[in-house]
């Protein structure tokens, strides 16, 4: 009787060793295991559930899901295309997240890696998707531009003629109001301006208000530095600008003549924010080659003041690069301008347009 009951324990333990041995092997974590997955990823994956786990196992050993699974913005149901995009477009794990969690994204579309690039570029604007696209595309077959030289020309509307889809320029946006070749004020608009004394430079100049205070503090600072700055110009209404742009179009052709003036209700100068400044004694041509162009180049922006058509960016400007040519733009914009080599316009498509 003994022995039987022993031998019939040890069948049970048999039994449930050869069980337990059954149910370990054919684990998830057992088998996750045996792809080749460290504890701490088996951990990782379980965490996101049994459909998860089911999706993991019908793969093969996937190197890179190691570091997928540790991105802060990883979504589990997006396994299948992060490894897809992986595979096609060869870019650092954190890039193929984010692309692929990218609210444009589209896994059906077989995306180049010009237009990855575009999608998680840190100025991409999702109004202006298909124009980056199109753009790349008519550029395929004649010039190669960067990500960056094509978010920066849609953004700034360069991939449209001067003077076309023209729109009124939104007031509201005050002090980074836009206005050039493609937004513009009408006629009879005027801000609230502030006659400058004569000391500031020539006669009859004006400012809008709370740009003549920063104006100020500016002379004030550059006087400081040795510097005295004289004003030429500020305000300028629709009437004495079409009289100045008049006067181009009698020395040059109207091509050449729009990249160093505007058409009346174009020009920032009727804002009341835009103003020429040079030091006595200087000229357009010589201007840019003082301390003073120098130095309101590298302090403009402690007072809210931008270059408003620097050089290299005539493409996004419009506008030959002038030394002598501040726009107020408020401390904020003007620091973010500097400090990222943008235009106007650039930063106004991002930040400010509604």
């Amino acid at each position: 009787m003994l022995k039987k009951t022993i031998i019939i324990v040890l069948i049970l333990g048999l039994s449930l060793t050869t069980g337990s041995f059954f149910l370990y092997w054919h684990s998830d974590q057992n088998q996750l295991g045996r792809l080749g997955y460290t504890q701490e990823d088996i951990q990782i994956i379980c965490s996101h559930g049994q459909n998860f786990v089911k999706q993991v196992l019908q793969l093969d050993f996937e190197p890179q899901l190691h570091d997928i699974l540790r991105q802060t913005d990883f979504q589990s149901q997006n396994l299948t295309f992060y490894l897809q995009e992986l595979k096609r477009l060869q870019l650092p794990v954190e890039s193929i997240v984010t692309f692929v969690n990218h609210p444009n994204y589209r896994s059906e579309e077989d995306y180049s890696i010009d237009q990855a690039a575009i999608m998680l570029h840190q100025y991409y604007l999702p109004a202006n998707h298909e124009r980056y696209f199109t753009l790349l595309e008519q550029l395929s077959t004649t010039e190669k531009l960067s990500s960056d030289e094509i978010v920066a020309l849609v953004n700034s509307n360069r991939d449209r003629e001067f003077y076309s889809n023209i729109v009124s320029t939104n007031l509201d946006d005050n002090i980074l109001m836009l206005v050039n070749k493609y937004y513009y004020l009408e006629a009879d608009y005027e801000p609230e301006l502030v006659l400058l004394d004569q000391s500031y430079g020539a006669p009859e100049v004006y400012l809008e208000s709370e740009t003549f205070t920063h104006f100020d503090m500016l002379f004030q600072a550059a006087l400081a530095s040795g510097i005295q700055l004289y004003i030429t110009s500020g305000y300028r209404g629709y009437a004495p600008q079409e009289e100045v742009f008049l006067d181009y179009l009698s020395r040059m052709s109207e091509e050449e003549a729009l990249t160093y003036a505007a058409k009346p209700g174009f020009s920032e100068h009727q804002t009341g924010f835009a103003l020429d400044v040079f030091v006595p004694g200087e000229t357009t041509e010589t201007f840019q080659n003082t301390f003073a162009a120098s130095w309101l180049a590298e302090h403009a922006h402690e007072f809210g003041f931008i270059l408003r058509y620097p050089p290299g960016k005539e493409n996004l400007t419009g506008y030959s690069y002038e030394a002598w040519h501040f726009r107020y733009v408020g401390c904020e914009a003007a620091n973010y301008i500097y400090e990222n080599n943008l235009t106007l316009e650039e930063y106004w498509a991002v930040f400010v347009q509604k």
